[in-house]
């Protein structure tokens, strides 16, 4: 199965914390050392009929587990001890909440026809929901006639993966 993927990122600094008064023990928070970015999975709303908004939330999860890495953690929920780490070592913590907006067949025959799907999340600063970024995914893949509800998950996965992954990008400062 062929697949394109197109992300933009429209982006701003995120002005990190200037941090809290919490005394920290040598291993309170030790599992954030190195880490520079927490963000808290929200939902994901469906504008596709055949998938729910519970099916992609958990799309949206698994990405995010997907992308996680020493530097960029993705957690569902954020503790007052996480809250309170991140704020004692500077961490920005962010929310990314996303929306399928489309799986549609484009084309028409004799042309091949193709599925497309594309999806938009929303990252905002935690503290004060200041927008820090709109990321756009879009993915493609050849398509047989009717609906095909596991090639749009699958599709939506794809482009969501495409799109959260500006957070793994070098240099992106959030």
């Amino acid at each position: 199965m062929k697949r394109f993927f197109c992300v933009t990122l429209v982006t701003a600094m995120v002005v990190q914390s200037s941090g809290s008064n919490a005394t920290e023990s040598p291993t309170a928070c030790r599992e954030f050392e190195g880490v520079r970015l927490v963000v808290d999975v929200g939902m994901m709303r469906s504008e596709v009929p055949s998938l729910t908004q519970e099916d992609l939330t958990e799309v949206l999860i698994g990405v995010a587990q997907q992308h996680a890495s020493k530097a960029v953690q993705f957690r569902q929920g954020l503790s007052a001890a996480v809250l309170e780490c991140a704020a004692a070592r500077k961490i920005a913590l962010l929310r990314i909440d996303g929306v399928a907006l489309a799986c549609q067949r484009v084309g028409a025959a004799p042309a091949p026809v193709k599925r497309e799907a594309r999806v938009d999340f929303i990252v905002r600063r935690l503290s004060d929901q200041t927008l820090q970024a709109v990321l756009h995914g879009k993915a493609a893949a050849p398509s047989g006639a009717g609906e095909d509800t596991g090639l749009c998950r699958d599709l939506i996965q794809a482009a969501s993966s495409s799109a959260i992954a500006a957070f793994d990008e070098p240099g992106a400062t959030w």
